[in-house]
Formats: structure tokens, C-alpha cells, sequence
């Protein structure tokens, strides 16, 4: 019985161990079409306030993409993306599904800086 006991124990111990998997380093894919270069890509989760430092090698031009390694919260899927341009101007783009989605194209439509996430 105690043997049952022990095997029972051990298992249920190794299941415990099991979480949900944690959101491992993954690769996204950034398209700027919006018709102006990005100097700075700035994320954080869509439920705080701080934003990460650039993930941005370098700037990227209008046509440009660029693939960024990037480094999720294990608890969240939804991002805000802050848009720098060289001359300091900020645009924030809220709620990217960073867990379902790994390209994200910038555009602009009328006026506004929107994207397409595949």
C-alpha cells in the first residue's frame, strides 16, 4: 500500500511540474509601409504602463522589414507597440496578439497608423 502510495505521489509530483508553456523567445516579423522611417520600436504588455527599450537594430525605412527576437511575458499575449520616428514623434499601436501572431505590418490609413497581423 505504502508502495501504491509512494508511485502515486511521484506522479502526481511530476505533473506539478507541468505548466502551461512558457512563451519562449520567439522571432517576429516587422513590414513598415508607412512612408516614414521608424527609428525606435518600443513594446509592453497591453496592462502596463512601461515600455521596453528599442528592439531595433538600427532604423528602418519605409518598405523596410526587419525580423526582432523578442522576449514575451510568460503571462501575456497582448502587446502595445510604440512607434518612434527620428525626430522623437510617438505612435502607439495597442493590443497585437503577440502569442497567435508573428508578422506585423505597419501602413497608414487615413492618417493613422494601423497594422496587419499574420
Amino acid at each position: 500500500m505504502k508502495k501504491i502510495a509512494l508511485i502515486a505521489g511521484l506522479v502526481a509530483m511530476s505533473f506539478s511540474f507541468i505548466a502551461t508553456p512558457a512563451l519562449a523567445d520567439a522571432g517576429y516579423s516587422i513590414q513598415n509601409n508607412t512612408g516614414v522611417t521608424v527609428a525606435g520600436l518600443h513594446m509592453s504588455p497591453t496592462n502596463q504602463t512601461n515600455w521596453g527599450g528599442n528592439i531595433l537594430d538600427g532604423s528602418m525605412e519605409s518598405g523596410g522589414s526587419a525580423t526582432i527576437t523578442f522576449h514575451p511575458d510568460d503571462t501575456e499575449c497582448m502587446y502595445d507597440i510604440k512607434i518612434v520616428n527620428p525626430e522623437g514623434a510617438e505612435v502607439f499601436v495597442t493590443g497585437i496578439d503577440l502569442c497567435k501572431f508573428h508578422k506585423v505590418t505597419f501602413s497608414v490609413e487615413g492618417g493613422k497608423v494601423v497594422y496587419n497581423a499574420e
